[in-house]
């Protein structure tokens, strides 16, 4: 049976700065925990479909049963400037052996703020889709980039 593990890369850019901007830290991003999807109990009929949305860390009702383990969303701490707003971008899909992630959701969603210690917190989510004739373990890197405006 697939083991439905997700690794991210962490991708921290930092767009031109403005005079006003010049003395900002550059944004941060470190992975704190990577985005999985657990085990499959039975192989899939077809395409398998699992949602794990940023805002929960259990799949959404699936077909597919799962075991008891782990599956959560992803979650990043990004620390800069305090105050400053920040811009999460996410991947449109990352491809590999037999699955594919898709529809990458974040929380916050496109714009985020550091409070005032210079830190927040990001979760991610994704749905994979899983071929039926995936083998396990099934491990995938994808990046997330945060920039100030």
């Amino acid at each position: 049976m697939p083991h439905l593990f997700i690794r991210a890369v962490l991708v921290a850019s930092l767009a031109l700065p403005s005079l006003a901007l010049a003395k900002e830290r550059p944004p941060t991003v470190r992975q704190e925990r990577p985005l999985a999807f657990g085990k499959l109990l039975a192989e899939p009929s077809g395409r398998a479909r699992i949602t794990i949305p940023a805002t929960q860390d259990q799949p959404l009702p699936n077909p597919w049963s799962l075991d008891a383990s782990p599956s959560h969303r992803a979650r990043f701490l990004v620390q800069g400037e305090p105050g400053a707003v920040f811009v999460i971008e996410l991947p449109s899909a990352v491809e590999g052996d037999g699955f594919m992630l898709t529809d990458f959701t974040a929380l916050p969603d496109g714009l985020g703020q550091l409070d005032t210690s210079g830190r927040a917190t990001i979760t991610v989510g994704a749905t994979l889709e899983l071929a039926r004739d995936a083998k396990g373990p099934i491990q995938a890197r994808f990046a997330i980039g945060v920039r100030y405006p």
